[in-house]
């Protein structure tokens, strides 16, 4: 995995580590969530590549995303394609 990319894992593990451990959360719903946010980037060639495009702004790609699945914090960093 490239340098970059596994910065991008490392945040976005920290970041579920911290909602997992936020009051108030319901770990089966994050779940829930999580997989339809799978599902719909599996049924979507576009999207993935709109939210994987190295040339995009991160600020642009995490508003596409807070657009469709109302918040995401992963799709701002920066990953690499392989």
């Amino acid at each position: 995995m490239r340098g970059i990319s596994r910065d991008s894992l490392a945040a976005g593990q920290e970041r579920l580590e911290t909602l997992l451990s936020a009051a108030g959360t319901d770990p089966a719903r994050l779940a829930e969530d999580l997989f339809g946010v799978t599902g719909a980037l599996a049924g979507s060639p576009s999207l993935r590549r709109a939210l994987t495009d190295p040339s995009r702004d991160g600020e642009a790609k995490a508003t596409l995303a807070a657009r469709l699945f109302s918040g995401a914090a992963a799709a701002s960093p920066r990953w690499a394609m392989t």
